[in-house]
């Protein structure tokens, strides 16, 4: 008998409820393995007895390997250099074929929907709407401008992207 091995770390991942359905997470899962398997490091969630989504009474949930890393340098010209060639990638991947189920990541889904909800539910205080109004006006033009400039097409993204989902190692 040999020295005990040491325990392999694994992280579960807890969808919400009502929020996607299984197919649109599978179709995420897909896609990370997709940019996995073209050697992308991104964590994709394991395959267990040939599923990567889960379900245990009302819950759902994937298995993930255990990864380290820290908050990136994003002071750093090199980090950043690094960063954005991988988001490139990611992007020319992604560009290989649409999302067919996972909700579009676009100006009326992230910007006038969520204008019109909160403009709705009265917590804005009254005597701000105006002001809060047309400021989220002039920010939403901002983006469809932008839109208009760089001819976006949809493509498959994380959707999430942000120095807290980024895990630096030098290796």
């Amino acid at each position: 008998t040999g020295a005990p091995s040491s325990p392999v770390m694994r992280v579960v991942k807890f969808y919400r409820p009502q929020r996607w359905s299984d197919a649109q997470i599978l179709e995420d899962h897909a896609f990370s393995i997709d940019l996995s398997e073209r050697e992308i490091p991104v964590v994709a969630p394991l395959e267990i007895s040939g599923y990567t989504l889960h379900h245990f009474a009302a819950m759902r949930f994937a298995v993930f390997p255990r990864r380290g890393g820290r908050a990136p340098e994003l002071e750093d010209e090199k980090v950043l250099e690094w960063i954005g060639r991988f988001l490139g990638r990611i992007h020319a991947v992604g560009a290989t074929q649409p999302f067919k189920l996972r909700p579009a990541l676009n100006l009326e889904s992230f910007g006038t929907e969520p204008r019109d909800w909160l403009l709705a539910s009265g917590m804005i205080p009254q005597d701000l709407t105006e002001t809060w109004e047309t400021t989220v006006d002039l920010a939403l033009q901002g983006v469809e401008n932008r839109f208009e400039i760089i001819k976006t097409k949809q493509i498959r993204l994380h959707g999430d992207c942000h120095a807290g989902n980024i895990l630096w190692t030098h290796e």
